[in-house]
């Protein structure tokens, strides 16, 4: 950015205004299309990986220890497509490859009338949650088609939906006030830093006084 201003006329600044609506539009239709069907692909990725013909055209790896080291593994299938993109039209990270091997589980779970046919909306529902509560992605997909209400649904739904299942399945727990711990020393403690400080101060006299009060109620009958 530079410190001169910019003169635009009305119209020129509602032009700029357009274009950039225009631009956000296109983007936004890019991405919409780069994530139809992209649940299929998925599942298409999956058949791929779980087919293990990929194994054989991975060069030999240096043997980094004694025990022979597996080579159908997920982060071996990404290093496949890293080596050899012109299979598979593109590499894909070790964390893309889980993203998408993972979304892939949730498909036989679409429930009938939900209209969405890309990954990116299911995307809360894998990776952790997926794993621990796997029996609850469906009761999420559910109240998903009713937030959406027949639209296609949006990571943003899906986002929603969870939260309200959370809430429903596991409600916060009420927060217990626990009482402030006293400290039976801390008269004792206050003592001790009024003394060390009159020293500090070098008055000794006043220390001096402190000290005898604290000998005479010592000494005084309880």
């Amino acid at each position: 950015m530079t410190d001169e201003s910019v003169t635009l006329t009305e119209e020129e600044y509602e032009d700029a205004l357009s274009r950039l609506r225009d631009w956000a539009s296109q983007i936004a239709n890019a991405e919409a299309d780069a994530d139809r069907d992209s649940l299929d692909r998925a599942a298409d990725l999956a058949s791929v990986f779980e087919s293990k013909l990929w194994v054989g055209d991975l060069p030999p790896k240096k043997a980094l220890a004694k025990r022979k080291q597996r080579t159908d593994t997920q982060q071996e299938f990404a290093r496949w497509t890293a080596l050899f993109p012109e299979k598979v039209g593109r590499k894909y990270s070790p964390a893309r490859v889980s993203q998408l091997l993972s979304v892939v589980h949730i498909k036989p779970l679409i429930i009938n009338g939900v209209n969405n046919k890309g990954e990116f909306a299911l995307r809360p529902l894998t990776g952790k949650f997926a794993k621990d509560h796997p029996d609850e992605v469906a009761a999420v997909l559910r109240r998903a088609r009713e937030i959406a209400d027949g639209a296609p649904l949006t990571q943003s739904i899906v986002r929603k939906a969870l939260a309200d299942h959370n809430k429903l399945v596991r409600p916060p727990l009420p927060k217990v006030s626990t009482p402030p711990v006293k400290d039976e020393h801390a008269e004792e403690k206050k003592i001790r830093a009024d003394f060390k400080r009159l020293l500090d101060l070098g008055r000794r006299k006043d220390a001096g006084e402190l000290l005898n009060l604290l000998i005479g109620d010592y000494k005084a009958p309880q």
